[in-house]
């Protein structure tokens, strides 16, 4: 069977209603069990065979991905802002909406300002990492609660050679982190999905992102209080906190975040949608 054969077959095998681009998929995931890069991919696709190991390892992937499992996770690769991130089933997968954050804080302060950066949730490192690229003199507390996500950010942190003293990873439930420290910016894309949402979309395949990362609580909203108290006591004066939030949660967050020192900026993202909210401690 040719390149060519498999990645038809592939395409017709993807042709479900929770898959939105089968043609793409297709092909990512056969580079990736071919282990070719895409210029190769379409020089050779009506040249070459497959041996029947490949064709093993391929039927096997996407099994996995017509259980659910997305596409990123199955071949240990996502990208953010500039980066091309290790990714596996333990992490968060980077969002594009995502990127709106480092957008902001790009706009609001100079480059080569000395900042304390505490980014909550880490995941996979993406927001550390590109942060401490566009802000090189600043240092970056990186927290996360999973020992197999820290083991992920370590990596994407060596790949990228950034060293311990500028982003210091700790692992910590945030519920239950204490510090004295005070930060120019505090960063997160927390769980914001309701308990309920989430299990629909596993259910209906929509996500394969581990339930800790998405669930935010009955409401959704559970993060947001406890980052409102972390706010108050660990921000800085004229220091911003830069929050994900859902679609609809807008008015919801604001409500947790209102408070006369507080000033609050929304920004929405390039689908339109409601995305990300900015507090500055005034």
């Amino acid at each position: 069977m040719t390149i060519q054969d498999a990645y038809k077959k592939s395409i017709e095998l993807l042709q479900k209603d929770f898959i939105i681009n089968p043609v793409l998929e297709a092909r990512l995931l056969l580079t990736h069990v071919l282990n070719i890069e895409q210029k190769d991919f379409i020089l050779n696709k009506n040249k070459k065979e497959i041996s029947g190991y490949k064709l093993k390892e391929l039927k096997k992937i996407l099994k996995k991905r017509l259980r659910g499992k997305s596409v990123a996770s199955l071949i240990n690769k996502s990208y953010f802002y500039d980066l091309e991130l290790l990714v596996n089933d333990n992490v968060l997968i980077p969002r594009p909406e995502t990127e709106l954050i480092i957008d902001i804080i790009i706009d609001k302060f100079d480059k080569n300002s000395k900042l304390s950066i505490l980014d909550i949730g880490t995941g996979s490192g993406n927001i550390a990492i590109t942060l401490a690229k566009y802000f090189p003199f600043s240092k970056i507390e990186a927290i996360e609660k999973s020992k197999s996500s820290i083991k992920v950010a370590k990596k994407n942190i060596d790949k990228y050679n950034i060293s311990e003293k500028k982003i210091s990873l700790i692992r910590s439930d945030f519920f239950h982190y204490s510090t004295d420290k005070k930060y120019d910016i505090i960063v997160s894309n927390p769980p914001y999905i309701k308990t309920k949402v989430v299990k629909e979309l596993i259910k209906k395949k929509l996500v394969s992102d581990p339930v800790r990362t998405l669930d935010g609580g009955k409401q959704g909203l559970d993060f947001y209080y406890n980052l409102s108290i972390f706010a108050d006591k660990n921000l800085k004066k004229n220091g911003w906190m830069i929050l994900e939030h859902g679609y609809d949660q807008r008015e919801r967050v604001l409500e947790i975040f209102t408070d006369k020192k507080f000033i609050n900026e929304v920004y929405d993202d390039l689908a339109g949608l409601n995305r990300i909210i900015a507090i500055r401690n005034n």
